[in-house]
């Protein structure tokens, strides 16, 4: 009758197939049901438990049990009907009612089975051991990303704790002594039993289990011992195989594994009861906020024209561009309102979003201020359909900018450039809209959890579920991805096993730091390359304009950051599958439209840079072919001036083909190109810089 890694109201079920052994033992991960008492018993969430095994009869005359497997379609579908799961929730607020009447318990434990006629039956009850929660430590979300997330778990116990991870795959390994358990150690293991407890003696920290339910063994032990406890995570290993050894932290309010140790804070039962009422709703940006947010990032631009009032100019974007892409930027205004309408189902007639632009400096698009409830109301009206089809749209535009990108750097020519110029226009307009997109949506989503009376934890819930859920279709992950595999793959050629035990311990070695060695091992082509593909793949610095230099550096200190936290690559979460408000489709339709919109803006400004460094190439082939620096492509005055230089590369390329008697039509981007080289310099300045510095010679 509550939740226990919240402590808050509510019949919590857990469930398997077969007898109930395999859910109080823990030995599987059960189906899960979690449902709100003050909302006439609705569905908070339902989750699909792994569901393994299950204990069943012999069905022999000397009786006994055996442990079978479960078929595949039976561990793919709840084990209880959403009938079932009415009936037992009913019965367990009436046990609660009996208790709280007769002996002034407040909150039960239940057991029940389910007759092979779909009878409930309840065969036992007893008060629930609750934790504390007078002040409960939690991980301060301010401190954390989705990048220091390890794995979530099913089922946990309130606190946190930062301890050493020990991985236990197996009982004999404590019983051989090839593992001790110490206090500040936490626990990881496929599960625990009753034969664990005498090497649990010392332990202070926390457990964290692949199987489980909220009465198995580690669940049962960590309230009686005040550990934190995590438990009921199906991709365990693939987390944590990496990990041993190293420092992590347990949240039980969001059953969340973080790398490394996490500035943890303390909850009051005050803060923990607010988090329970109704999410409220998010109200968009007031214009005041929009122009100080501007203003603190150095967007906004007061110019007084004349006498007349001073008026606001917001940089779009707000990096500096070259002459010819400050025109072709000034055509995404015209552009945005048909990329919004063209999604809707009752397009509007009249554009709000027109307005003057301009370019500042020679080198800003800057367009004017317009108020944030104008821009809104290009929205008005959207459903959340509509702003699918908006999404499924703007991928598109992402493709086809991809495409016509690598066409110009393969075969730059004047009909690959003006492909490109086309479509360029409704990414980048979708860039702009980005923004009041992602207003719009958590303004419905928070609005419509509200409505409904769901929690703002349980709508927090949400979005962190969908966030997960979709990890691995970010480019974002991709990056951290690559920037740990590269460390990875670097470590163990910089470094042997004495010079890693050093380095963890001292930071450098001797007077090499590993700012050097790392610079050594990157001399290698192979690592280079890759380094300088990251580089052009993926947005890293905050200068993005097509004629800035690759942020080398920038690459060359993340890798250093993941070589110094372990370099271990994520594996993608297989993430379980959790059906929030089953009842109500359209709460997860909405929250899962809401973080789309964070997902696309995020991919589209790295697909915007990994197509400029394909134009790039072709424009740098193009330079050589008519005899001039790229350079010179970058300070053309207009879109038909470059144009003009592509067309005069056209034609001394047919003319060059045409003496040579060749058919040859593609034009391969060198390799390596003049960037690559300057990277390589690069990296050798820094090896060279920081060997003279430290008087080493290689």
């Amino acid at each position: 009758s509550v939740e226990l890694s919240t402590n808050s109201p509510a019949v919590h079920i857990s469930a398997n197939y077969g007898l109930g052994e395999s859910v109080v033992n823990g030995s599987v991960t059960c189906d899960d049901w979690l449902a709100d008492p003050a909302q006439d018993l609705r569905l908070i969430r339902r989750t699909l438990g792994s569901k393994e095994t299950e204990i069943v009869g012999t069905g022999k005359p000397g009786g006994g049990t055996l442990t079978k497997p479960v078929e595949r379609a039976r561990r793919e579908t709840y084990c209880l009907s959403n009938a079932d799961v009415n009936r037992v929730a009913e019965g367990t607020a009436r046990i609660q009612r009996v208790y709280a009447t007769l002996y002034q318990i407040a909150n039960v434990d239940t057991e029940f089975a389910v007759t092979g006629a779909g009878d409930v039956r309840f065969l036992q009850s007893r008060p629930v051991v609750v934790v504390n929660s007078t002040d409960v430590l939690t991980v301060d979300r301010h401190a954390v990303s989705v990048k220091d997330v390890v794995c979530r778990a099913s089922y946990s116990l309130l606190g946190a704790v930062t301890g050493r991870i020990k991985i236990v795959n197996d009982i004999e390994e404590l019983e051989s002594g090839s593992k001790i358990i110490e206090a500040e150690d936490i626990l990881v293991c496929p599960k625990t039993s009753n034969v664990f407890e005498k090497f649990l003696s010392k332990l202070k920290c926390g457990i964290v289990t692949m199987d489980g339910s909220p009465s198995a063994h580690p669940m049962l032990i960590g309230r009686e011992r005040g550990l934190v406890v995590l438990c009921g995570i199906p991709n365990l290993w693939d987390a944590v195989r990496y990990m041993d050894g190293k420092m992590a932290t347990l949240d039980g309010l969001s059953k969340t594994l973080y790398r490394g140790a996490v500035h943890l804070k303390s909850a009051t039962q005050e803060e923990l009861e607010a988090a329970f009422v109704p999410q409220k709703p998010v109200p968009t940006q007031t214009d005041r906020t929009c122009i100080e947010f501007l203003d603190k990032y150095g967007r906004l631009e007061r110019v007084a024209d004349g006498n007349g009032p001073e008026r606001l100019w917001v940089k779009n974007p707000n990096t500096s561009l070259p002459p010819a892409w400050c025109e072709l930027y000034g055509r995404i205004y015209e552009a945005r309102f048909h990329v919004v309408n063209r999604a809707r189902s009752s397009p509007l007639q009249a554009d709000p979003l027109s307005c003057t632009h301009r370019v500042l400096h020679g080198q800003y698009n800057a367009d004017e201020y317009v108020p944030v409830a104008r821009t809104l109301s290009v929205f008005d009206g959207m459903s959340v359909p509509d702003f699918q089809r908006y999404f499924a749209m703007v991928d598109k535009d992402a493709v086809m900018y991809l495409r016509a990108c690598e066409d110009f750097g393969h075969r730059p020519s004047v009909s690959t450039w003006r492909a490109y110029c086309e479509a360029y226009v409704p990414l980048y307009a979708a860039l702009w809209l980005s923004f009041f997109v992602r207003m719009r949506l958590k303004t419905m989503s928070s609005t419509l959890a509200h409505d409904l009376g769901i929690s703002n934890f349980h709508y927090s819930a949400m979005l962190q579920y969908q966030q997960t859920r979709n990890h691995a279709r970010e480019e974002e992950f991709e990056l951290h991805s690559e920037i740990a595999s590269l460390a990875a793959a670097i470590h163990p050629f910089a470094l042997s096993a004495g010079e890693s035990y050093q380095l963890s311990q001292d930071g450098c070695l001797g007077t090499l730091s590993v700012k050097t060695i790392v610079s050594v091992a990157l001399m290698k082509d192979a690592f280079r390359h890759r380094l300088e593909s990251i580089a052009q793949r993926f947005r890293i610095g905050k200068r993005t304009g097509i004629h800035e230099d690759m942020p080398v550096e920038v690459v060359v200190e993340l890798v250093l950051s993941s070589i110094m936290q372990g370099a271990v690559t994520p594996a993608a979460d297989r993430t379980e599958r959790i059906d929030y408000f089953p009842q109500i489709p359209e709460v997860m339709q909405t929250i899962a439209a809401h973080m789309e919109s964070r997902i696309q803006n995020s991919n589209a400004h790295h697909y915007k840079v990994r197509g400029q460094w394909h134009v790039r190439h072709g424009l740098e082939a193009v330079a050589r072919g008519v005899g001039i620096r790229v350079e010179d492509l970058f300070e053309a005055g207009s879109v038909a001036e470059v144009e003009s230089v592509i067309r005069r590369f056209e034609q001394a390329s047919i003319q060059s083909r045409s003496s040579a008697g060749s058919d040859a039509t593609r034009c391969a981007p060198p390799a390596p190109t003049p960037y690559l080289t300057v990277s390589a310099a690069l990296l050798a300045g820094i090896v060279i810089g920081v060997f003279l510095a430290k008087k080493k010679v290689l």
